[in-house]
């Protein structure tokens, strides 16, 4: 129970600046970590897998990046009927998503055509390493592709979206050949991003020139915000880098202080994993990786234990 409060705690503090796509996703994480935890120490089951992966997988595809390490934990416990189970649940999500956007968009995708969007605002030469609106800004991409926007514009909202996926993945590449240096340097500040802003605070996107770097001094500049304003986002920051300071140490204690654990080895797979997904391919953004503080809220745990005990003949 105390496990769950925890866990569920980034949930509802976030989820009212948030896509509840995020808090699915982190619920969805926790009841996997619960499955492979029983799998592994305790030989159950897990029959909880062939429903919750496809579900994950579908619901933020990225994910899929835990089919093979959950498929690892499966085969190593023997538990080959629940790793084929799990690979037919997979199969049928993905036959079913692949269906209905032929039935919407005519054309079969066991995915979704949104992709582009994602990719190119994490790698396009405005060195920024952030999603715009393509017509908030005319700086975002080049004329020739924006002439190309605003002509497929006109098109039904179905092929609109199969059009603008398909030139957003086009300009990537044309990126990537023009200065691949230049979008390869993004990839820095893309992972500030993702662990440094909070959740429910993202001042990049919305902007219409694009400068490099964090660009935290913006959030303190008077002329911007009022008093009322600078002080919220100084308490949102050091909230947030405090988390993160107490989740780091707890994680790294436990790892030395006892045996190999399945739960720390998937966070840390989590950790790695999520940072190169939306550092590298993707455009980074704190609420990313919030569905990740479901599992790693639980690590604030044993920092404040100590401090609780050293404190307590004191008060």
């Amino acid at each position: 129970m105390v496990f769950a409060i925890i866990c569920i705690i980034p949930n509802i503090a976030y989820v009212n600046s948030i896509t509840l796509t995020e808090s699915l996703t982190g619920s969805l994480l926790i009841l996997l970590t619960y499955s492979l935890l029983k799998i592994w120490y305790l030989n159950n089951a897990g029959g909880l897998l062939i429903f919750i992966l496809p579900i994950l997988t579908l619901t933020k595809f990225e994910y899929a990046f835990l089919i093979p390490f959950v498929a690892l934990i499966l085969i190593y416990k023997r538990k080959h009927y629940i790793a084929l189970l799990v690979g037919c649940s997979l199969f049928f999500g993905l036959t079913i998503n692949g269906a209905k956007n032929k039935l919407i968009y005519g054309k079969f995708n066991p995915t979704s055509f949104g992709s582009g969007l994602v990719i190119y605002g994490g790698n396009n030469l405005n060195g920024d390493g952030s999603w715009h609106k393509v017509r908030h800004s005319s700086k975002y991409i080049d004329e020739e592709s924006f002439s190309i926007y605003d002509s497929i514009s006109n098109l039904s909202p179905e092929t609109f979206c199969l059009e603008r996926d398909i030139l957003f993945k086009k300009m990537t590449l044309n990126a990537l050949n023009a200065n691949p240096i230049k979008v390869i340097s993004t990839y820095p500040l893309k992972f500030q991003k993702l662990w440094l802003l909070p959740p429910n605070m993202d001042f990049h996107t919305g902007k219409t020139e694009f400068n490099s770097g964090l660009q935290l001094g913006e959030l303190f500049d008077s002329k911007l915000y009022s008093t009322k304003g600078i002080i919220k986002h100084i308490l949102y920051l050091a909230t947030h880098w405090l988390s993160l300071s107490l989740i780091l140490i707890g994680l790294t204690s436990r790892i030395l202080k006892r045996p190999v654990h399945l739960l720390d080895v998937g966070a840390v797979f989590l950790i790695l994993s999520i940072s190169f997904i939306y550092a590298v391919p993707f455009y980074g953004l704190g609420r990313f990786v919030m569905p990740l503080y479901s599992i790693l809220c639980m690590y604030l745990v044993f920092p404040l234990q100590w401090i609780a005990d050293k404190t307590r003949p004191i008060i």
